[in-house]
Order: C-alpha cells, then sequence, then structure tokens
C-alpha cells in the first residue's frame, strides 16, 4: 500500500477512535443537562455551581476507575466514599476537617434530608433553595452519573444509561415550574440522542467487524449523518412542539392544582417568596394605596407550623360588600383604601387589617374571615391588572386594654388552632422562649419582652442570611442573631407558642414611599417593602400586630409595641444595620421589674432537638413518591443484576488461563446468548448437536454460532496446541452471536432478560 494511498485509511481510523472518547462525552453532557434542569423547581441560582462540580467529580472518577480494571465491589466502595466526601466537601465544608466528613457532616445532612422530606408536600416550584432540597438532589444525581456510566461501559447498554438521568429529569418535569419547559425537554432528548447514537457507533467499533477495508471508515459517516438527523429533528421540534394543537390546554391531571376546576387552590407560600421580593424584584412596584393614612398592607397571615414551613388554611367565600368580619376590642379607626395592583404576580389581594368591605372593578373575590384575607377567584390566576376598593377598621389598642387582662380566657377555637405546634419542635428554643417571657405578668407583657429581647439583641441581615424558617433555621438563627423579617416573624410566632401564647405570622407590605406627585395620600408599594410580622391573640383585645425586626415599625401601633413607625427606604440594596432602640412610650410599670431589659444572649447550644422523618401531606404526593421508590427498587434489582452477571464473567475469563480454556469460555457465553431465546445447552450434548438443535430458533445467529461450535469441537479433541488466532477468532464469533441474539429480541424479551435471574442463576451454576 502506497503512503497516498494509506494516508485517508488512518485519518478514517484515527477519527474512528475519537468517537469512544465522544461518547463518554455526551454522557457527561446527559447529566449536565439534567442537572441544568433542576432551574425549574428553585427559585435562585445558588444550587447551580456545587451540583455542576459534583456530576463533573463523579464521572471523572467513573472514568477513571473504569480505565484501572478495579473489581467492580471496590469501585462501588470507592463510588460511596468519594459522594460522601464531595457532597461534604461542596455543601458541609464547616463540618469537615481538612475534607473529610465528620459525624457532624453526618447528623446535619441527615437533619437537611428528614427537613425536605417534610417540606416536599408543603412547597410549590419555583421553591427556596432549602439545604436539604440541594442534599436529596445531589444524592440523587450522583447515583444517577455511576449508574449511567456502569450501564454504558461496563454493561454496553446504551438505552439503560439515560434511564436513570431520564427519571430525574422527569421528576422536574412533573413538579418544576413552566418556565424554561421547551428548553430544557428538547436540549435534554438531544442530549441522549446524541450519546444513545456516538455509544451504539462506538459499540461497534470496539467490538464488531466492518466489511472489508471500510472497517473504520463506517463509524464516523454512520455519526456524521446520526447527529445531523438529531439536530434537525430538535430544530424542528422546538420550534414545531411549542405550536402543536393542544398544548396550551388544561392538562388531564393538574399537579399543582392550579387549574379552573374544583379543588384546592395551592400558591406558593407568600413568605417562602418574600426574600425573592427583597432582592430580585427590590425596585419593581407591587401595587399602590390610595389612603388617607398609611399603614401596613397585609396579604395573609399562616396558622399552620409543620417544624419546616409556615403556612395557611382557609376557607374562602364569595365576598362583595360588606365582609363577615370578626369584630375585636379596642378603638378603630376607619381607613378606606384605593388599590390598584400591578405587579404582585400572586393571587391575593393587599388591604390594612381588618377588612370590612370590599368592591372591585368586576373581579371576583373570595374572603377567608379566620385570616381576614382577600384573594381573587378561581378565574384569575393572579390579581395583577385589578383595581378594588377597600374599607379596613384599623385597631388602636389601649395599654388598660392590653396590660390588665391577665385573667381573660382564651376562646378554644383560638387554642386549638393557634398553638398546634410540631411534637420534634427544639427543647432548646423551648426553654429559651420561657426563659425570656417568663418576667412577664400577663400575654401582653410576655409577647412585648420577645420583641424587645429581638430587638435589643438581633441585627437585620439580607445578605448574609438563607431563606427558611424551619426549626434548624430558627435554631441558626437564634445563635447568629442574624436575620431578616422572615426569621424574625417565625422564629417570634413559634417561640410565643411554645410558651402559651397564641400567635400567626403575617405577610404582607410596609407603606411604601408617598408619590412625591399627589396629594400625599398616593403610597407606592414595590418589592423593596414586603415584610413580615407576628400577630398575638390576647383576649378581650383580639390579633395585635408585634414588630420584632430591627428598622420596621408600624404606623399608628407606638403605643403598644413602643416602635416609631419605620420602613427602610433603601431596601433595594440590602444593607446590614445594627440593633434598633427606638423611645419606649409605654410606661415602665406595664413592664415587671427585671423585665425593664430582657435576657441578653442567643440560644444555648446545650441541649437539642429531636428530630423523626414526616411524609408529604396529599394522597397525589403519597402515591408519587411510592412510585418513586418502587421505581428505584426496580432500578437498584436491575443493576445489582447486571452487576452480577458482568462480575460472573469476568471472574470467569481470569480463570481462563490457558488458550484452550479461553476457547471453552467463548464458547460457554455463546451458548448462554442463545439460551435467551433457545433451549439451554444439556449436559450430555456436544458443540455441534446443541447448534444443530437451536438452528431453528436463533435466526441469523445460527451461522456464527455453528462456527464457534467446529471450533471448540476441535479444540476439545485436538491433541495440538491451540494457536492465539483461534482464540481470538472464538472470541469474535462470541460476541458476534451474543450480538445478532441482542438484535432479534423482542421488547418483551429484553424486559425479560434485565430482570430474569435464571441466567446468572445458571451462570453461577456453570
Amino acid at each position: 500500500m502506497t503512503a497516498a494511498s494509506a494516508s485517508p485509511a488512518m485519518a478514517e481510523a484515527r477519527r474512528g477512535e475519537v468517537v469512544p472518547f465522544l461518547a463518554e462525552a455526551a454522557l457527561v453532557l446527559v447529566s449536565v443537562v439534567t442537572v441544568l434542569s433542576l432551574g425549574r423547581l428553585f427559585d435562585q441560582r445558588t444550587w447551580l455551581a456545587p451540583l455542576l462540580t459534583l456530576v463533573l467529580i463523579a464521572h471523572a472518577m467513573a472514568i477513571v476507575l473504569r480505565r484501572t480494571r478495579l473489581s467492580p465491589a471496590i469501585v462501588l466502595l470507592l463510588a460511596v466514599v468519594g459522594g460522601v466526601v464531595a457532597l461534604g466537601v461542596l455543601r458541609y465544608r464547616d463540618t469537615t476537617i481538612l475534607g473529610i466528613p465528620t459525624w457532624d457532616t453526618i447528623t446535619t445532612g441527615r437533619a437537611d434530608l428528614i427537613g425536605a422530606w417534610r417540606q416536599f408536600g408543603e412547597v410549590v416550584a419555583p421553591a427556596p433553595v432549602y439545604p436539604g432540597f440541594v442534599l436529596a438532589a445531589g444524592l440523587a444525581l450522583w447515583v444517577a452519573v455511576w449508574v449511567a456510566d456502569w450501564a454504558a461501559f461496563r454493561l454496553a447498554s446504551s438505552v439503560e444509561a439515560v434511564l436513570a438521568p431520564a427519571a430525574i429529569f422527569l421528576f422536574v418535569s412533573l413538579l418544576g415550574e413552566d418556565s424554561d419547559r421547551t428548553l430544557t425537554t428538547v436540549a435534554f432528548i438531544g442530549a441522549a440522542l446524541a450519546f444513545i447514537l456516538l455509544h451504539r457507533v462506538s459499540e461497534q467499533i470496539t467490538s464488531a467487524t466492518w466489511v472489508g477495508d471500510g472497517r473504520r471508515q463506517g463509524p464516523p459517516a454512520v455519526v456524521a449523518v446520526g447527529l445531523g438527523m438529531v439536530a434537525i429533528a430538535l430544530a424542528f421540534g422546538g420550534v414545531a412542539g411549542p405550536r402543536a394543537p393542544g398544548v396550551g390546554a388544561d392538562p388531564m391531571i393538574d399537579w399543582h392544582g392550579s387549574g379552573a376546576g374544583d379543588g384546592t387552590r395551592v400558591t406558593v407560600s407568600p413568605l417562602v417568596d418574600i426574600r425573592k421580593r427583597l432582592v430580585d424584584q427590590s425596585d419593581v412596584e407591587a401595587f399602590t394605596v390610595r389612603a388617607s393614612r398609611p399603614a401596613y398592607w397585609r396579604l395573609t397571615s399562616l396558622d399552620l407550623f409543620s417544624g419546616s414551613l409556615w403556612s395557611s388554611s382557609g376557607n374562602f367565600d364569595k365576598a362583595a360588600g360588606e365582609l363577615d368580619a370578626t369584630p375585636e376590642g379596642g378603638r378603630s379607626r376607619t381607613i378606606v383604601q384605593d388599590v390598584k395592583v400591578s405587579g404582585l404576580d400572586a393571587i391575593w389581594l393587599p388591604a390594612a387589617y381588618q377588612p370590612v368591605s370590599v368592591q372591585s372593578d368586576g373581579t371576583h373575590v373570595l374572603y377567608d374571615p379566620q385570616s381576614s384575607t382577600l384573594i381573587v377567584g378561581r378565574d384569575s390566576d393572579n390579581s395583577d391588572g385589578i383595581s378594588y376598593r377597600v374599607t379596613s377598621q384599623v385597631q388602636d389598642f389601649s395599654l388598660s386594654l392590653l396590660d390588665h387582662n391577665d385573667g381573660a380566657p382564651v376562646p378554644l377555637s383560638i387554642r386549638q388552632r393557634y398553638l398546634q405546634m410540631p411534637d420534634d419542635f427544639p427543647q432548646n428554643v423551648a426553654a429559651k422562649a420561657a426563659q425570656i417571657m417568663h418576667p412577664g405578668h400577663n400575654p401582653y407583657e410576655q409577647a412585648r419582652l420577645l420583641q424587645d429581647w429581638f430587638r435589643k439583641n438581633f441585627t437585620y441581615d439580607l445578605t448574609g442570611t438563607a431563606a427558611g424558617h424551619s426549626d434548624r433555621a430558627i435554631e441558626d438563627f437564634l445563635i447568629s442573631k442574624r436575620g431578616y423579617c422572615e426569621q424574625f416573624a417565625g422564629t417570634f410566632a413559634a417561640m410565643a407558642r411554645s410558651f402559651g401564647l397564641p400567635a400567626r405570622v403575617a405577610v404582607g407590605f410596609t407603606p411604601g414611599e408617598s408619590d412625591p406627585r399627589s396629594d400625599g395620600t398616593r403610597y407606592i408599594v414595590r418589592g423593596r417593602n414586603a415584610h413580615a410580622w407576628p400577630e398575638v391573640y390576647i383576649a378581650q383585645a383580639g390579633w395585635v400586630p408585634f414588630e420584632p425586626t430591627p428598622g420596621r415599625g408600624a404606623p399608628g401601633a407606638q403605643a403598644w409595641t413602643g416602635v416609631a413607625p419605620a420602613q427602610d427606604e433603601h431596601e433595594s440594596t440590602p444593607t446590614t444595620s445594627g440593633p434598633t432602640t427606638t423611645a419606649q412610650t409605654i410606661p415602665t410599670s406595664s413592664i415587671p421589674p427585671g423585665g425593664t431589659r430582657p435576657p441578653d444572649g442567643g440560644l444555648e447550644t446545650t441541649g437539642g432537638s429531636s428530630s423523626s422523618s414526616g411524609g408529604p401531606a396529599s394522597p397525589i404526593e403519597r402515591a408519587f413518591v411510592v412510585a418513586l421508590l418502587a421505581v428505584a427498587v426496580v432500578a437498584l434489582y436491575v443493576g445489582l443484576l447486571a452487576g452480577g452477571r458482568r462480575l460472573r464473567t469476568r471472574v470467569r475469563r481470569q480463570r481462563a488461563t490457558t488458550d484452550a480454556a479461553k476457547v471453552r469460555v467463548a464458547w460457554l457465553e455463546g451458548a448462554e446468548a442463545v439460551g435467551r431465546i433457545a433451549p439451554s445447552l444439556r449436559p450430555a450434548e456436544t458443540h455441534v448437536e446443541f447448534a444443530a438443535r437451536v438452528r431453528p430458533v436463533v435466526g441469523p445467529a445460527w451461522r456464527p454460532l455453528a462456527r464457534l461450535a467446529g471450533l471448540a469441537t476441535a479444540t476439545e479433541w485436538s491433541d495440538e496446541a491451540v494457536a492465539p488466532a483461534t482464540v481470538g477468532d472464538a472470541q469474535e464469533l462470541s460476541r458476534e452471536v451474543d450480538r445478532e441474539v441482542r438484535e432479534g429480541l423482542e421488547l418483551r424479551q429484553k424486559l425479560v432478560a434485565l430482570i430474569d435471574p435464571r441466567e446468572l442463576l445458571r451462570r453461577l451454576g456453570a
């Protein structure tokens, strides 16, 4: 062969040798796209870097260990250890010692997973980036990478390799928000198809015999044409798919509960959404209010505390004109508000507490008297663009009313609903609440002591505080003494309940800025004004708001809170302010001796909390979790079965130390492949007899099987040494038999082959 003729062939060969590496890269791409799809579950991107890093580490380890040819057991052990170390360093670095996970790492991760399990049934995507959710996603991705790599490059299974990442992608598709749905779907399908194509061509290069001199010339051509077809199909799907008939119709099964039919109205808790408003939407105008005086514009109140989230349970009826408002004690002032919602992007209708009548611009309005909450009807996705007039009776509580009711009973309905606490609420937090509030002689003094303790000892800090108000978030907040309104309000209400004071969390907005173009009665309320505050039920008075968050103060509440009206006018750039002191307008006699200065200090670290796992609340979520667990069990079974087959084959080949033994192993593997569709080899049956008996069943696999039978027979009965070329021919024929059998299997037979343990048992008995 001349140099001129050899050069193109060598170039084609080199291109063919690149294909296996491209297959590995395509599998990495599948995992990366799977990670990116998780963006539909979370409201921020802080999870992206650690999870991407984790996936790349997992693939790098899998590729390196695969090339070392270590035993599967050692590889599995290293994969588990590597996952623990990687997750520890990426997520819990402060609990590790030189990157080595400690017992504290394990207990912290366990607590996060328990919290994620409870939060799973309570939040709706896009959810906050809770540590437990990120840890669960990291564990799932780590396992998916190793299962995919094992299936692809140890078991030579293309489709099975994408099943694990596909399961994660399906989970995201079912529970994630609609944004980027088409983009992520097209990207995942494209990556998966590209991998399957490259992997199958790679397997042909490394195991199959191509015809004539074109052995290395076929694969690059197939790859080029195949990838071109994939690109065309995806381009068509990305453009035509979103425009297909029925795409915008209501779903047959509404997982998010947001359809127009009957049933529970599901939405993201406003407390969950508050950090995003303060940071990402700080300058976005939410609504405007024209009123004679400013107030806290309240959206709703949250009465249920599960230990992981504050949420609400409302019973809404149609509202028009007068509302079924619960009368409360104290003097009240009437505020008429003309509200125009522009960018609230939620179902609530803000109003000063307590609304007593409402007139809308034709929009259906619903009202829950228990929480004094107004929302739009089910015919509206949100309240944006709606104008309405609401009249509220704002209470002006006197100290004489609040400070002299220590013997008044609290209604049973209030105690049952607003003292509910999880069984595993941290005992050290309850003990701290008792220490702070015990000096108070009545509910008002106790609530006031708790409020002032927060304002004196804690710092408002939005930039350095993660979202959340779970048990663990409460403990972290009490230790760090830094947080923003979500932590202040949620922790206050939980501690008050632990001491026996009925409490809830109100969510809404501070007054906003006065419109300079108006007469001082129009307020522009932006995302930076989002706020949360606690309300305590005091007998004879009703629901009394308190303000534990430094830098905030409700208009008209100074008489009983001791806090002057205040709101941070520069919240668009999150700032850190020190503890706030305000002039005390209440007489010192209202605070008992020793109670004028609330106890200093945060949460004692001695003691702890017990943790228990809870399950998702709704039947659909329980069924979905059970289905996921069933899929995981089946996947584990299939993986263990495939690993056992692989291990048995490897051990048997290692034991074949002579050329004759290697030919016998090649024959045995070919016969076992035929056994998937034909009766197995009988003990007293010769090689040729077996090949003749199964000929009507095996189809194209018979020819290589017959040749393999001849080589095996010659090896058994010949006195001459087996030539190395004979060993290579026998192994190639065995692989050809296996390939022909696999290609001839029907879908049902392929599924049976995945889960049937008899083939492995036959091998173990061989």
